[in-house]
């Protein structure tokens, strides 16, 4: 950052809401407002991405994560 520089300013878009079923490939940028309508844990393996069961433990253990595959509607 230099002295006497002004701030970058980034101008934001409008949010561009849309349904799920108007949905394309191409399309990017899109807000989409969704109600869950049911949601099933899926359970975590810590050891999923170590190398072999020996491996050393040399970084911190990861945060607590939690997944969940969910059903999702757009409309009521």
């Amino acid at each position: 950052m230099s002295i006497g520089s002004a701030p970058l300013v980034v101008e934001k878009r409008k949010p561009v809401f849309t349904k799920v079923d108007r949905l394309q490939l191409e399309m990017n940028g899109h807000t989409l407002t969704v109600k869950v309508v049911s949601s099933k844990s899926v359970p975590v393996n810590a050891r999923a991405n170590r190398s072999s069961s020996n491996a050393v433990l040399s970084r911190p253990p990861p945060c607590n994560t939690s997944i969940a595959v969910c059903l999702v509607r757009d409309e009521p």
